[in-house]
C-alpha cells in the first residue's frame, strides 16, 4: 500500500488540486478503484465524525500499535517542551488528527481493496502544523523534532510519497487575505498580522523541505517530490499517481 501526501503552506492549491483530482479520478471508471481519497474542505461536526469512525472502527487493531504510543510520548515530552500551554484545544486537536492519520492507514490496509490512500492534510502537513506552534526552537532541535516524527509513521512499513507544494507567494498571501480559512496562518488572526505570520510559516517550510531532500535517503520508504502548481496538468498528475 502507498500513502501520498500534498505538504505546503495554506493557501498554495492543496485542496483545489485534490478536489480536481477527485472530479477526474470519478470519471475515470477503469482506475476508481485504486486510490482512498481523504479530503476535508472545512473544520465541521460532519468532518469530525466521520474522523471519529476511522478511529473506532480501528480501534480493536490500533490499541496494539506500538506507533499509536510513539504518538502519545512525541506529545507528552517533545511537544510539550517546546510549547507554552500544553493542555488546551490546539493540542487535542493536533493528537486526534494524529490518531485519525494512523487509524486511516489501518483502516484501509484492513477494511479496503484500494492500494492508494491519497490525503491534502497528512503527517508531515500535521508536523508543519505542530513545529508552527513551537517556540524558541533553533536548526539543531528542529531536525531532531522531525526525525522523531518520521520515526514513527516510517515503522509503519508503508510506501510513503510526499509531494511538496509551492505556488506563487503573492498569489498565496492574497487567497489567505481573501479566504475565511481555518488553518494554522488564519486561525485567530487580525489582518495587520498575516504578513508576519505567513513569513513565519514560509521559513518554516523551507526548512522541513531542506531537511527532508537532505535526509532523502535515510528513510527508504519515504519518496519527496516537488510539485509546483504552475502549468501543472491535473491528468498528468494522476497518471504518475496511478503508475
Amino acid at each position: 500500500m502507498k500513502f501520498i501526501e500534498l505538504c505546503g503552506l495554506p493557501g498554495c492549491g492543496k485542496s483545489f488540486l485534490t478536489k480536481e483530482l477527485l472530479k477526474f479520478y470519478k470519471f475515470n471508471k477503469k482506475e476508481n478503484n485504486k486510490i482512498f481519497f481523504s479530503y476535508y474542505e472545512k473544520h465541521s461536526v460532519f468532518n469530525f465524525l466521520k474522523k471519529n469512525f476511522y478511529v473506532v472502527a480501528t480501534f480493536p487493531i490500533i490499541i496494539f500499535k506500538k506507533e499509536l504510543y510513539l504518538i502519545l510520548v512525541f506529545y507528552l515530552s517533545t511537544y510539550r517542551k517546546y510549547t507554552e500551554i500544553f493542555i488546551s484545544k490546539r493540542t487535542l486537536s493536533l493528537l486526534f488528527n494524529s490518531i485519525y492519520l494512523l487509524s486511516l492507514i489501518l483502516y484501509v490496509n484492513h477494511y479496503s481493496r484500494k492500494k492508494i490512500i491519497f490525503i491534502d492534510q497528512g503527517f508531515i502537513q500535521l508536523l508543519y502544523s505542530i513545529l508552527y506552534d513551537m517556540e524558541n526552537i533553533n536548526i539543531k532541535n528542529l531536525n531532531l523534532i522531525i526525525e522523531k516524527w518520521l520515526i514513527i509513521f516510517h515503522s509503519l512499513n508503508y510506501f510513503y510519497e510526499v509531494y511538496l507544494c509551492e505556488n506563487d507567494h503573492n498569489l498565496i498571501l492574497q487567497r489567505l487575505k481573501e479566504r475565511n480559512g481555518d488553518s494554522f496562518i488564519e486561525n485567530n488572526i487580525e489582518s495587520n498580522t498575516i504578513n508576519f505570520k505567513f513569513k513565519k510559516a514560509t521559513k518554516l517550510f523551507y526548512k522541513i523541505k531542506n531537511f527532508l531532500l537532505n535526509t532523502k535517503n535515510k528513510y527508504s520508504r519515504l519518496q519527496i517530490k516537488n510539485l509546483c502548481f504552475e502549468n501543472l496538468n491535473i491528468e498528468d498528475f494522476l497518471k504518475e499517481l496511478l503508475y
